[in-house]
């Protein structure tokens, strides 16, 4: 109880933080960590580890996006979850929240409003393992057509392997995993 109750006021206080803050950068399309509040990241703290807000910047090129959610399965990277639509549809914050039983997606508008996505998965993506992290933590330019990882989660049976949000997830020697990525184009995504 207590930890939904500390959700709401970490959503209240992003959503108010939300507003004024555009996410414009003069120097092109680059997606980036949120910037909040001092008092706005004291909350946040308590969800490091399950949750990131990311602020993107794209030009009139961009007519779609691809937010696409990749499990690892039977020895393979598998995508198993889309949100696509036209860039009209989605805000220019999105937040991603990782939990044991899938993977949440906000939309944020700068009004306060949002719109959650989920995104579930019935069996457990990480068995007996050591487990890594790693998410985009500076801002990252974006390329028309090009799929950008925002969030890799991954297990493995071995000790840890450094990786960076760079890496080509898809060939890591995991036993388990999970990754958000996203896609901006100027064609419709399938």
């Amino acid at each position: 109880m207590k930890k939904m109750l500390l959700l709401l006021a970490l959503i209240i206080a992003i959503l108010l933080s939300a507003c004024g803050n555009s996410g414009v950068n003069d120097s092109g399309m680059t997606i980036r960590p949120s910037k909040f509040s001092e008092e706005t990241q004291g909350v946040l703290k308590i969800f490091e580890d399950e949750m990131v807000f990311l602020d993107y910047t794209v030009d009139e090129t961009v007519k779609y996006f691809s937010v696409n959610i990749w499990w690892y399965k039977n020895g393979e990277w598998v995508a198993d979850g889309k949100l696509s639509d036209s860039i009209d549809y989605l805000s220019n914050r999105i937040g991603i929240r990782l939990k044991e039983s899938g993977i949440e997606v906000f939309s944020l508008e700068e009004n306060g409003d949002y719109t959650k996505y989920g995104f579930f998965q019935d069996e457990t993506v990480f068995f007996d393992s050591n487990v890594a992290t790693t998410h985009i933590s500076n801002p990252t330019p974006i390329s028309l057509n090009e799929e950008i990882p925002l969030w890799i989660k991954f297990g493995m049976d071995k000790s840890g392997k450094l990786i960076r949000i760079s890496d080509d997830f898809k060939k890591l020697d995991c036993n388990g995993g999970v990754a958000v990525t996203v896609t901006f184009s100027d064609k419709e995504v399938e």
